[in-house]
């Protein structure tokens, strides 16, 4: 993958003893660069990992106060470097909680995430990986329900989720009184199927926008819809 634009040195998240290494991937990417708000003022981001989110939407709302949430310690650590090292004069605030045990007055403009969404019931052995990964440690229920909680009235909530658990994600956030403004369904290509959408939900009603992203073409060279949509974040696009 082409190197991000971030003009400084940015960390990715890596475990302990190197036995694994959360690179930063298309899914992050995709989210960041996707997301568009009219100059919120208060941004969540659940489970910044590396930080990678929390300094794309720093890099497009310089003027936002954005609380990045990381209840792993080892993320937390890397995810304060890459703050530190952020060439931006006003950098992201970081907790080490979950979501589940946040506690906070404000509500929020934009809340986004990136969150874990493999159904694996069996460990890896490594409980780092696992966190990262794992739905068990934020079901998309408790992620609804508890994020349309810090939502503003004239908030969105931007995330990016298996397309296959579209319907359940619908069903969760009716109940949380939550509207779809707008899912944009990914595809590898055009010969794969959809693995990832990325999904915009709000509290006002307003018509639903569905829209298609190729990432790659024939060729496996990335297509220009993808170019347009993250070439503030690379340098060679």
């Amino acid at each position: 993958m082409s190197k991000l634009l971030h003009p400084f040195k940015f960390k990715e998240f890596s475990v302990a003893h190197h036995k694994c290494a959360m690179k930063i991937g298309v899914d992050g990417v995709l989210i960041g660069a996707w997301t568009e708000s009219n100059d919120p003022t208060e941004i969540l981001d659940i489970g910044t990992g590396s930080g990678l989110i929390s300094l794309m939407m720093q890099q497009k709302f310089p003027n936002a106060i954005i609380t990045a949430l990381e209840p792993n310690k080892i993320a937390q650590q890397q995810a304060q470097d890459n703050f530190n090292n952020s060439p931006f004069a006003r950098q992201p605030n970081l907790e080490l909680i979950d979501l589940q045990n946040f506690k906070c007055n404000n509500k929020f403009d934009l809340i986004i995430s990136n969150p874990p969404f493999f159904e694996e019931s069996v460990s890896s052995g490594d409980i780092n990986r696992d966190q990262a990964r794992q739905a068990v440690f934020l079901p998309i229920k408790e992620f609804i329900q508890l994020s349309a909680a810090l939502l503003s009235i004239n908030g969105i909530i931007n995330f990016v989720y298996p397309t296959q658990q579209t319907n359940q994600i619908l069903d969760f956030a009716k109940k949380s009184n939550l509207t779809l403004l707008q899912q944009t369904v990914v595809f590898p290509n055009k010969l794969k199927i959809s693995k990832r959408s990325l999904f915009s939900f709000g509290k006002r009603k307003q018509k639903t926008l569905k829209n298609q992203l190729f990432i790659k073409d024939h060729n496996g060279d990335f297509t220009q819809e993808y170019k347009k949509l993250t070439k503030e974040f690379y340098i060679n696009f």
